[in-house]
């Protein structure tokens, strides 16, 4: 019997942490960042589905100083930003737009280390 090889990754959040579900089952006020980010974290299938419904809206924030498109959230409770200033996002034939190029430049960030969630840049 062979033994599994140990992950070196570390996948824990940073203490502090606020997982994404978390924000999303909260009381806070941000209304619009916690409906956008409950349409992210549809399984799959749903969001595949809805695609053409989910990609009509846009997410921004301020995190580290600077502002960001939020493209997505992932189960482990990161979410991840987008520069404003890039091209569309996608995932090329599978984009419901065709889009081509990375979905994310920043991942590993969690919603209390982001502000100023707004819909617009």
């Amino acid at each position: 019997m062979t033994k599994k090889k140990q992950s070196s990754v570390d996948l824990s959040p940073p203490d502090g942490a606020i997982h994404v579900d978390t924000f999303v089952d909260g009381l806070g006020k941000e209304h619009y960042a916690r409906w956008f980010f409950a349409l992210h974290r549809f399984s799959s299938v749903l969001k595949l589905t809805f695609a053409p419904w989910i990609s009509q809206y846009e997410l921004y924030c301020t995190h580290d100083g600077k502002r960001w498109r939020v493209t997505g959230a992932s189960r482990l409770g990161d979410i991840y930003l987008k520069d404003p200033n890039d091209a569309p996002v996608g995932v090329g034939e599978h984009s419901d737009k065709g889009w081509e190029g990375p979905f994310y430049d920043k991942r590993g960030v969690y919603v209390n280390q982001c502000t100023d969630w707004s819909e617009k840049p």
